[in-house]
């Protein structure tokens, strides 16, 4: 498999909860220009992507394509991608769709599920819209990508979904940080509201 037909999902992934997004052509999703403002610096490779595919000759050519830019761990089986997924955090899963059985949407659907901040993509040389939509919304994918696939665009691509995972994981951050803030300034409004409760009570007894 190598090169032309990628088509990015309209909608937002964090939403877990909403229904699948419907496909568009990814120049009307503005692959050319920036979903998010990342500082000139970034390191694209400090966030891994996982591959899940059977084919040597897919696995090769992607990491030919892809991996002097982006860090890929390739795997060739569910059982693979479930180890790996234990031990260590990626930012994207890819799997391919014909994994056998659908194997491919199940891997990504039970990832929904227990690790829904990993932006989950599809791969597949399916023509069949129906089918192709029935996984991508089991699986609730961030993207598809279609065999062959074009270079550029896909590069672009991976690239906005490593860019997403890193802006979605500093927004976690943050707001974990302000529910922790939060936690202990209402800790010490109720420490020190009690502390003037006894003082006032104090006071009540000495007058």
């Amino acid at each position: 498999r190598d090169a032309k037909g990628l088509r990015k999902m309209a909608g937002n992934q964090r939403d877990d909860s909403a229904p699948g997004p419907s496909p568009v052509s990814s120049d009307s999703m503005g692959a050319t220009g920036s979903e998010f403002s990342v500082d000139q610096n970034f390191d694209h490779r400090a966030f891994p992507i996982l591959l899940v595919e059977p084919n040597e000759d897919t696995r090769r050519r992607f990491k030919e394509d892809f991996g002097g830019t982006l860090t890929i761990q390739e795997v060739t089986s569910p059982g693979e991608a479930r180890t790996w997924l234990a031990e260590q955090e990626y930012a994207v899963v890819i799997a391919d769709l014909d994994l056998g059985e659908g194997a491919g949407a199940e891997l990504l659907s039970e990832i929904a599920e227990a690790q829904p901040h990993i932006l989950r993509i599809i791969l597949t040389e399916r023509r069949d819209q129906d089918s192709l939509l029935r996984a991508i919304n089991q699986a609730r994918a961030y993207a598809y990508i279609t065999c062959p696939w074009d270079v550029a665009e896909l590069s672009m691509t991976l690239r906005r979904a490593v860019e997403r995972f890193a802006l979605d994981s500093q927004n976690r951050q943050l707001v974990a940080e302000l529910r922790r803030d939060r936690t202990e300034l209402a800790s010490l409004v109720s420490e020190q509201t009690e502390a003037l409760l006894k003082a006032n009570e104090r006071l009540t007894k000495l007058a």
